[in-house]
């Protein structure tokens, strides 16, 4: 249903890994390693293999794992899925064992205006707690703590400017994925360790 709206054709994944120049893994975080391990024996000789998932150090440690001749990378969009255009817009990737597939997607992502940023897996996990796993768990409390308040419905009547743009800001996280927010503070060894404002 899916690929006929979107117009193209679905495969049973063997088959698609099997005959295509890049593989993408785009699944939750605790699957993400085992599914990347999986798709790698799949994929064709030179192939590129890459995941999208928010944390890295555990599926970075399983390609490190992985025999199968194909390049893996592993890349982080820093956007949503409601994105039309990657113009502006941030990849962050851990390179593992990159190739020539690695280096024209690169260099595709540029041409299209794009930024990539290249480090390993543990900085991202680091930085990714301050930018991801902080800024969610702070809009999320902020709403959490303006529920609570029995004064919470007199707040349509009455706001500063300072107050209007924030809540504007803290709605927009109910828009994302409340499934992946959870994963994010929970996968991601460093997001205690920045909720507590200590050094990561």
């Amino acid at each position: 249903k899916v690929a006929s709206e979107l117009g193209v054709k679905a495969r049973p994944v063997e088959e698609a890994a099997a005959d295509a120049d890049i593989v993408l893994v785009a699944v939750p975080i605790p699957q993400t390693p085992e599914v990347v391990k999986a798709t790698a024996k799949m994929a064709r000789k030179g192939a590129l293999v890459a995941d999208v998932a928010s944390v890295k150090s555990d599926v970075v440690k399983a390609m490190h794992k992985i025999r199968a001749d194909v390049e893996l990378v592993s890349i982080h969009p820093l956007f949503g899925p409601g994105a039309s255009k990657i113009k502006g817009k941030d990849f962050v990737v851990v390179p593992v064992k990159p190739g020539k597939c690695y280096v024209e997607l690169k260099k595709l992502l540029v041409r299209l205006g794009a930024r990539v940023t290249e480090m390993d897996a543990e900085e991202h996990d680091r930085v990714m707690a301050i930018i991801q796993c902080t800024t969610h768990f702070v809009l999320l409390a902020y709403l959490h703590a303006i529920k609570s308040m029995k004064e919470s419905k007199r707040i349509k009547e009455l706001r500063t400017p300072m107050f209007a743009r924030l809540m504007a800001v803290a709605k927009s996280i109910l828009a994302g994925d409340p499934e992946l927010y959870g994963e994010l503070q929970t996968h991601n060894k460093y997001a205690k360790v920045a909720r507590s404002g200590a050094s990561t």
